[in-house]
């Protein structure tokens, strides 16, 4: 019987953190881990755009998920040289429908945890 694995799935808005918890995470259970941001910045760079460029990022997600969903998170997971079955933390999901294609991808191997991370104090956020 092949394993089955578990991809903790890790969200929440600009400055709660869940870069670091990832890591952190990660780190604790010795899983791979993988960024959304990081393909999307890669992806700016590879057209010669700012990688640092918040709004350029955004538009570019916000593409991806709109006509390259499946490629997108395709690309994600193969970042991460994830394949089925494997553990996994997975950081900075914005989307339903990044979602939904990780389970169509990887939820007959894997359960798929989501983890919202909420800071809702801004002061709260600069003590971090």
């Amino acid at each position: 019987m092949t394993p089955r694995g578990t991809i903790i799935i890790l969200s929440g808005a600009k400055g709660a953190y869940t870069s670091a918890l990832s890591t952190v995470v990660a780190g604790i259970l010795g899983w791979r881990r993988a960024r959304f941001s990081d393909f999307i910045r890669q992806q700016v760079a590879a057209q010669g755009g700012n990688a640092d460029d918040t709004t350029t990022l955004q538009h570019l997600g916000q593409s991806l998920v709109r006509e390259r969903l499946s490629e997108f998170v395709q690309s994600v997971l193969a970042m991460a040289e994830w394949t089925p079955g494997q553990n996994l933390v997975l950081d900075g999901l914005r989307h339903a429908e990044v979602f939904r294609e990780l389970q169509a991808q990887a939820g007959g191997s894997c359960d798929l945890r989501v983890v919202h991370v909420a800071v809702d104090d801004v002061a709260e956020r600069a003590d971090r």
